[in-house]
């Protein structure tokens, strides 16, 4: 890179897991992993490690932890 001295950067592929979803422009750099099941939001750019099972979204994306399905019927049903 113009302008770097002795600086290592690895810019490997990304690898992705089963089940993921990749929303409208996001955008995956380097060579992180996105765990199965996740969700990655329109717009976001993922520069680190995605766990599965998460959401991750923003600019840099931030991961939060996704809903399993039946915590989703449980909150409409006003049951916990």
């Amino acid at each position: 890179m113009v302008g770097e001295k002795g600086q290592s950067r690895d810019f490997g592929l990304p690898t992705i897991g089963n089940h993921v979803r990749l929303s409208a422009g996001a955008i995956v750099l380097g060579s992180v992993q996105i765990g199965e099941n996740t969700t990655v939001g329109a717009g976001a750019v993922v520069v680190k490690d995605v766990p599965a099972n998460s959401v991750a979204v923003g600019n840099p994306a931030r991961c939060f932890d996704k809903p399993v399905e039946h915590q989703i019927v449980g909150d409409e049903l006003g049951v916990e």
